[in-house]
């Protein structure tokens, strides 16, 4: 198990592509698209889907997310696209932070994201109403309020609408074979 999980990371790892330390491409991708969807992009913190085609057993999907550097001395003076902080993570781990962001994304208020966050687990309306110690009433009223943000009309929409990874990124990237 430990070897096909290095596997996976090992071709991820070999698909980024680095020139004098700066990324300078990714495999499957091509140049324009690499630089007008990445590098050009980065004048503030977003995020890209990378999605392969096909799959393949030591493929995973990948979420991308590239901030800015900044001079500390001038905040307000960006590095230039050469300088970014690059973080890569699987779908799986992506998904582990998926509550806060869609919150900051819908602007959903502490309550409803505590109530999101039990829909995204998996917890039915009567342990949520446990956890929370709310009524029927109450629960009823967040969950409207959580599906007219999402744009949505039921509470299961509203949880696939959530986990859809293109309501997750600001961009998905197909790569090629």
């Amino acid at each position: 198990m430990a070897s096909e999980t290095s596997a996976k990371c090992d071709c991820w790892h070999d698909a980024l592509i680095f020139k004098d330390n700066q990324l300078s491409g990714i495999k499957g991708v091509s140049e324009p698209t690499f630089r007008e969807s990445i590098v050009q992009s980065v004048k503030e913190k977003s995020s890209f889907f990378l999605k392969p085609k096909k799959k393949h057993r030591f493929t995973k999907e990948l979420v991308v997310s590239l901030s800015p550097l900044y001079d500390k001395s001038s905040p307000s003076k960006y590095f230039g696209p050469s300088n970014i902080q690059l973080e890569i993570q699987t779908l799986d781990r992506y998904y582990s932070t998926t509550t806060k962001r869609l919150a900051d994304k819908f602007d959903l208020t502490p309550t409803e994201r505590v109530v999101l966050s039990h829909l995204l687990n998996g917890l039915t309306s009567s342990e949520i109403k446990q956890q929370m110690d709310i009524g029927d009433p109450t629960l009823r009223s967040h969950q409207q309020r959580i599906r007219s943000k999402f744009g949505e009309n039921s509470v299961t929409k509203t949880i696939l609408s959530a986990l859809k990874i293109e309501n997750n990124v600001d961009k998905v990237i197909e790569m090629d074979d």
